[in-house]
């Protein structure tokens, strides 16, 4: 996505690859995706998830983004 032109927001536990994380389009988060407050975190325009988890907890992360009107799209 960055290298379509997109700013991007990514979020994981584990370390990110040292060429995505040096792009200066990428802004990376070492933490979880579900103990990141959306209220602290920029608006975006797509919300994009690639976390293994259960899909009813997958959708209580994406519906608390759109409910706090931090992204306009899943």
């Amino acid at each position: 996505m960055a290298k379509l032109g997109a700013k991007v927001i990514s979020v994981d536990k584990s370390p990110l690859a040292t060429n995505i994380k040096n792009m200066q389009e990428v802004k990376f988060y070492q933490e979880s995706a579900f103990g990141l407050n959306p209220e602290s975190m920029p608006h975006i325009n797509w919300l994009c998830s690639d976390v293994i988890c259960y899909p009813q907890r997958l959708l209580k992360l994406v519906k608390n983004w759109l409910e706090k009107g931090k992204a306009d799209n899943y």
